[in-house]
């Protein structure tokens, strides 16, 4: 299960607002980054970049329609218990490539440049990124969240 499915299938997040949601999303990507970067230390690849793909399957959800509003830029919820037409809607509103000059490539490339340099933004990483559409690059509206705070020198 994926981050964003993680965050969003609890209770509490779905009362919470959509900027808590992505503070605890954002400090879910930079603790994970921290620990892939601790286990490339000590070399072990495998962990590090399993890591590595968990972090990257949260930036990229975080391009996808089906989980921010193409108006708004705001989260979407994920019910665990959906039924089974309204999940095979979610996964048929995912796919599609949406090209190399998407904001999921985009996504995926930036969280391997911090992997290989080892800093990560301070910026939200999730409204960082518009959104992408089988039309196009949706860019709403930014709702900033400051970051929660740091992790061991993230900045």
């Amino acid at each position: 299960m994926c981050a964003l499915h993680v965050y969003f299938a609890g209770k509490a997040l779905r009362d919470s607002t959509s900027a808590s949601v992505r503070e605890m999303t954002n400090a879910w990507i930079r603790y994970n980054m921290e620990a892939a970067l601790r286990y490339k230390a000590s070399h072990d690849e495998e962990a590090a970049y399993f890591l590595l793909g968990l972090l990257k399957h949260a930036l990229q959800d975080g391009t996808s329609p089906m989980y921010r509003d193409p108006t708004t830029g705001e989260e979407l919820g994920w019910d665990k218990n959906a039924s089974f037409s309204v999940k095979l809607r979610h996964t048929a509103g995912e796919s599609f490539n949406p090209g190399s000059g998407s904001e999921s490539y985009r996504a995926t490339r930036d969280a391997r440049t911090w992997f290989n340099t080892g800093h990560i933004p301070a910026s939200d990483l999730i409204q960082r990124y518009g959104i992408d559409t089988k039309h196009g690059i949706v860019r709403p509206q930014a709702h900033p969240v400051a970051p929660s705070g740091t992790m061991n020198g993230f900045a």
